[in-house]
């Protein structure tokens, strides 16, 4: 039964006011990321750019149908500027943020889809991040709910690459 799932994602999403989904900027400023773990580049020097991370969520050989992770950062060095879906065998629903949140340090990104996603690690999020001010930020994700197709909770872990950020 499909339903399920809709009648545990749509009160996270309620509680979510000002729920959005952004697009990637395209002016130019994004500074790519580097695959797997460790930091991501610096911004060229004296330019303020910006710098994106995946966030992935891993539920073992379960199928993923609903996610609600928390994003923590440093909002003193980094914002949160824009929040979408990512390409290849990414989680195939947009995923959800509320932009009042991109400036506190802590952000819940949610997801839902009403059909299967393929079970094991999967891309649900890019972030992209600008400069506040000289300095780093560790990057930490933590699960708040994840659910089966069928709207069953279901364990798993999330990964957020890279996990630091730096403009040094």
């Amino acid at each position: 039964m499909r339903t399920g799932i809709l009648s545990v994602v749509l009160p996270l999403c309620a509680v979510l006011a000002g729920c959005s989904a952004a697009e990637p900027r395209q002016d130019g400023t994004e500074v790519s990321s580097t695959a797997g773990h460790g930091e991501a580049p610096s911004p060229a020097a004296g330019r303020t750019g910006a710098v994106s991370v995946t966030l992935s969520v891993d539920p073992g050989a379960r199928a993923l149908g609903a996610y609600e992770l928390v994003l923590r950062y440093d909002p003193a060095v980094i914002r949160v500027c824009a929040v979408w879906q990512p390409g290849g065998r990414g989680f195939p629903a947009t995923p959800l943020s509320d932009t009042s949140t991109w400036r506190t340090g802590s952000t819940p990104i949610l997801g839902f889809v009403v059909r299967d996603a393929p079970p094991g690690r999967i891309d649900v999020a890019t972030v992209e991040f600008e400069w506040v001010a000289q300095g780093e930020s560790s990057l930490s994700v933590s699960v708040r709910s994840l659910y089966s197709p069928e709207g069953n909770s279901i364990p798993g872990t999330a990964l957020v690459t890279p996990a630091r950020l730096s403009s040094r």
